[in-house]
């Protein structure tokens, strides 16, 4: 756990949340990479270039060494995990001054014994080390508070067996939320990779009566605190997607074999305007 005090570029900015890029392996998107950091570069939503900034949700490398189950050279682009690693380091060197930290992911930590690749990694590009989880504090150009985050790679699974789309995508929100809402209280924005998906849930206002003079007034919750304990449903999740293909002709990949279903691959945009989160939006990218 690392705790992190990170100026953003202004009130109004945009927060590209992604991860498990999975530099190594066969099934890497390495273009799609490339396409967002492009979009890092350039203006978004009205917004220039310059106030936007991102945060790496860890998996950068593939990190299957020889010995492990799932290692199968026809799948290997990168053997080494040296050359993973310093890949991964070249990958992000065009975004250096834009990235808020990089998380190490479940990927990294099976080849922890030997080394950690995401501290060496965060220490090639000279971006800040987030550990697997971080409390980031965003602040303004004088220091004031504009609101929390809880990042995390995460652990396990976020799925459904229910039958209609609608109601695969209503589970996989409340396992999302399940999974964030209670870390910590006072983070208005939470995330987290490893799941692969790229979901998001934004606050829903709630009707409730009152009485005045009286009468009975309908009203409506309006998520307004960004500071202190904040109800879990005023809060704002996300699965932060993943660049890692299921597919590809002729061979045969660890997530195919173990028969899991297709995902989008792509990464979220958390758009900051005056000062608080005002909306997430996934960014889906087309293999």
């Amino acid at each position: 756990m690392q705790l992190i005090n990170y100026e953003l570029p202004g009130d109004d900015c945009n927060i590209f949340l992604f991860g498990d890029v999975h530099t190594g392996g066969l099934m890497s998107y390495e273009e799609g990479f490339n396409e967002m950091v492009d979009m890092m570069h350039s203006p978004y939503d009205g917004l220039a270039a310059k106030y936007n900034v991102g945060l790496d949700h860890g998996d950068q490398i593939e990190a299957i060494e020889v010995r492990d189950k799932r290692f199968c050279l026809e799948t290997t682009k990168i053997a080494s995990i040296d050359k993973q690693i310093q890949y991964a380091i070249d990958m992000r060197l065009p975004i250096k001054k834009k990235l808020i930290c990089a998380l190490k992911g479940n990927h990294e930590q099976t080849i922890i014994r030997f080394t950690n690749a995401t501290e060496r990694i965060c220490l090639g590009v000279g971006i800040r080390y987030g550990t697997f989880s971080a409390a980031i504090t965003y602040i303004d150009k004088k220091g004031r508070l504009m609101f929390k985050h809880y990042a995390t790679h995460g652990k396990g699974k976020i799925s459904s067996r229910a039958h209609t789309p609608q109601m695969r995508l209503a589970n996989m929100r409340n396992q999302i939320q399940q999974k964030l809402m209670n870390k910590f209280g006072d983070t208005l924005l939470n995330t987290r990779g490893d799941a692969h998906k790229l979901i998001f849930l934004k606050p829903e206002s709630q009707l409730y009566l009152t009485t005045q003079a009286n009468k009975i007034r309908q009203n409506y919750t309006e998520p307004r605190k960004r500071s202190g304990y904040i109800e879990p449903h005023h809060k704002w999740y996300a699965n932060t997607g993943s660049f890692l293909k299921q597919y590809v002709v002729g061979v045969d990949s660890y997530s195919e074999r173990a028969d899991y279903d297709p995902v989008e691959l792509g990464f979220i945009i958390c758009k900051v305007r005056n000062r608080t989160v005002a909306d997430l939006v996934k960014v889906p990218l087309l293999v």
